[in-house]
């Protein structure tokens, strides 16, 4: 059952979020997951952990695997607290909520789990 959970959630959210590339570093059950919904949904997963998720050998496949990407995104750190915050608003409360309570311009002031970022000339929490 955990594994219809599973699946079913990321079958759902892979349909609603289109992706040019997608990693799954994951092992044992997780990729076997990954591999029948990536079947059913006719995607290709790039996997990088084939030998449990922690070991130096899949660590550095993560590493080339993300590095090796074609118009990879880079940011900095700020920019992805920031991105982070507004896809944790957007799983919370639906597609584009998290452009609409953190904006572009915004600053983070405390460190994770408790960031607060500025937004025009108040504090938001």
């Amino acid at each position: 059952m955990r594994r219809e959970h599973g699946g079913g959630c990321l079958r759902s959210y892979l349909q609603k979020n289109k992706y040019k590339n997608i990693i799954a570093h994951v092992h044992g059950a997780y990729r076997e997951i990954c591999e029948s919904v990536a079947s059913e949904l006719g995607l290709e997963f790039i996997y990088t952990a084939d030998t449990g998720v922690t070991s130096q050998e899949s660590l550095k496949n993560l590493d080339l695997a993300v590095s090796g990407l074609e118009n990879a995104r880079k940011r900095t750190t700020e920019q992805g607290k920031l991105d982070l915050m507004r896809a944790t608003a957007d799983y919370q409360f639906g597609k584009g909520a998290g452009d609409l309570l953190v904006p572009h311009d915004a600053i983070i002031r405390a460190p994770f789990p408790n960031s607060s970022y500025l937004r025009g000339s108040s504090w938001q929490h």
